[in-house]
């Protein structure tokens, strides 16, 4: 009714009215390589002091409007990090994982500093496990001793795997190998690197055996035969 009808100007709303919440979450492992996807859900692995993207979006509670930059200020909790928001509202604050193993969970969390902040529980809130144990190899081979030439050598490498950590990611390993007969194309008698061919290591069935085969039958005259493993464990450490 006319006799009830007020009005107010805008500057002066309520703190219901100007309450805000983080509408969406993302963390980004910016270091490669990484599991799976640059994003990281939760429990994934991710490698000990990789550099992270923490994004999202603010909006005024139950509204589809935004802050203005410089008006909220986003900060990161357990690991240091904080922000505005653009002109369209979202955030994006640079960190770092710790360096140190979490093999139990890692949690981070984004939250608007002040007392508006109305973000429901749980949705800027991520838990994903550190592994910083770079894979290493025991070497166990004949070393500067002659193997007869093969067209189908048998390669064997046995990977160990902790129980704790993140595992290996059985489908980046591979065998490096080079036949002097074979790959020296610059006949200079030194393996290098872009020489390599490169063969997948299969697991055998479910156990910690790997195995490929390569050729150098052509090694009549005792020349070298030079091999490595390459790879990484599922939060993206690279094998030594």
């Amino acid at each position: 009714v006319d006799s009830n009808h007020t009005e107010r100007l805008s500057s002066s709303t309520t703190d219901h009215e100007r309450m805000m919440e983080i509408t969406s979450f993302h963390v980004i492992d910016d270091t490669n390589p990484t599991d799976g996807s640059p994003e990281i859900f939760d429990n994934e692995w991710v490698g000990g002091g990789d550099l992270l993207s923490i994004s999202g979006d603010v909006r005024f509670l139950n509204e589809g409007s935004y802050p203005l930059p410089q008006d909220v200020q986003i900060e990161l909790i357990n690991i240091t990090g904080n922000g505005t928001v653009d002109g369209t509202g979202a955030f994006s604050i640079s960190s770092q994982a710790p360096g140190e193993n979490r093999y139990g969970g890692f949690t981070i969390e984004a939250e608007i500093t002040g007392p508006l902040d109305a973000t429901p529980e749980g949705t800027s809130i991520l838990t994903f496990r550190l592994d910083n144990t770079m894979p290493g190899m025991v070497l166990n081979a004949p070393i500067l001793s002659r193997m007869i030439p093969s067209n189908d050598q048998l390669f064997n490498v046995s990977i160990a795997e902790s129980t704790d950590a993140s595992g290996i990611a059985e489908g980046t390993l591979q065998l490096r190998w080079w036949v002097e007969s074979l790959h020296d194309d610059n006949q200079n008698g030194i393996p290098d690197v872009d020489e390599y061919r490169a063969r997948p290591l299969v697991r055998q069935g479910t156990s910690e055996h790997f195995h490929a085969t390569y050729e150098d039958l052509q090694n009549v005259q005792g020349e070298q035969v030079s091999l490595f493993v390459e790879g990484k464990d599922n939060a993206g450490n690279l094998l030594n």
